[in-house]
């Protein structure tokens, strides 16, 4: 029963290719959630119902790609990085903010009124966490451990 069980885990386990299709399905959600997410908690602690939202829907991407399985485990933090900082360049500041631009335009035009040297901060910073990202994608422990670490409730 148990090998039963092991072999249907490994045949639902995904290949490099399809487990990075995954990612760049994500991305960019990613990145938009997590600025959004810093820039509240360094310069809006005001504004708590937008941060909790935009934590929401950072937990979901990251959970959504924590919970897929890949043929050999020892890969997935490898693979997770290769697809962020190497092919999506989300290690790279400015490609970070061409992610994230069009939902910062929408979220000011909602009224969040975010100026431009605070995207590209908080765009920075997210390009200066990626590593930590890959690591939290790619553990056994649940997302909200990061994500609660670093964007507590009470900030």
């Amino acid at each position: 029963m148990i090998n039963k069980l092991n072999q249907k885990l490994f045949e639902m386990a995904f290949d490099k290719s399809k487990y990075q299709d995954f990612i760049y399905d994500l991305y960019s959600q990613i990145a938009e959630n997590w600025c959004l997410c810093m820039y509240c908690k360094i310069k809006r602690p005001d504004l708590k119902d937008s941060y909790k939202h935009w934590r929401s829907e950072l937990e979901t991407c990251l959970s959504n790609l924590n919970n897929k399985n890949v043929k050999n485990k020892n890969n997935k933090y490898k693979w997770t990085l290769q697809a962020l900082k190497e092919d999506a360049e989300m290690s790279n500041a400015d490609i970070v903010f061409k992610s994230c631009r069009v939902k910062f335009f929408h979220e000011n035009e909602k009224g969040l009124n975010m100026p431009i040297e605070h995207q590209k901060l908080v765009c920075s910073m997210f390009a200066n966490a990626i590593k930590e990202i890959a690591l939290c994608i790619s553990s056994e422990e649940s997302v909200t451990n990061y994500t609660r670490n670093i964007f507590p409730d009470n900030y």
